[in-house]
């Protein structure tokens, strides 16, 4: 069952419209992953959450997203030297636990490398010396990983220490153990799962949609 907090999260990332349910589906990052790499598409997703453009100027969203990961990963919070974000979805929860613990808040962007935000609106590339410090990766979610490997490897080229990822949506489609298979510890305020079942109980969502998005799930492996 998940906590209070966590279906406080849940409910308001429905009624801020990040959590979004259509029996028509949504397109994905995975659909232009797959297509790019001229693979069979998957079908259309009947969920959808948008972190990216409901956190970015939420500050309610955002404070309960950081409130959340204290409570899920505690121990890494302070046991990391850096918090690394690798999605905008993530970045403003990350950069108050940042001021909050005092610790520097990196971004990364592929084809760049990372960057250092400072007093959450000055940026350098590469600016600073983090070689051999570790740091606790914060995402969004999680679908199959892959562009959480990507981001990982580019903190390891710089000599950048990461044992743990915390995302707030798992979304149980085979991305965190794809990660554990290369020694991560991977936290999650939910699964899609745990979402469904809260949602279904507080008539978000009916039974049909409940038992749609399961089987979407159940069938669409990555």
């Amino acid at each position: 069952m998940l906590s209070s907090l966590k279906q406080e999260f849940a409910k308001k990332l429905f009624d801020f419209g990040a959590a979004k349910f259509s029996v028509d589906g949504f397109r994905l990052k995975i659909h232009d992953e797959l297509e790019q790499q001229g693979k069979p598409l998957p079908p259309l997703s009947p969920f959808y959450f948008n972190f990216r453009d409901t956190m970015k100027d939420n500050p309610v969203l955002a404070g309960i997203g950081a409130d959340v990961i204290c409570e899920i990963a505690a121990d890494e919070i302070s046991n990391n030297n850096l918090y690394a974000s690798v999605s905008t979805g993530s970045l403003p929860s990350a950069l108050l636990l940042g001021e909050s613990f005092g610790k520097l808040v990196l971004t990364v962007e592929e084809g760049k490398g990372w960057k250092s935000i400072v007093n959450d609106s000055e940026t350098r590339w590469g600016k600073y010396s983090v070689n051999g410090k570790k740091a606790m990766v914060i995402g969004d979610l999680i679908t199959n990983a892959r562009s959480k490997i990507e981001a990982l490897k580019i903190l390891q080229d710089s000599e950048i220490k990461v044992e743990a990822l915390v995302v707030f949506l798992d979304r149980q489609q085979g991305g965190v153990a794809y990660l554990f298979k290369f020694g991560y510890s991977v936290y999650y305020a939910f699964t899609i799962g745990e979402v469904l079942e809260f949602y279904h109980a507080k008539n978000i969502i009916d039974s049909e949609m409940r038992t749609r998005c399961e089987q979407y799930v159940h069938d669409n492996q990555f």
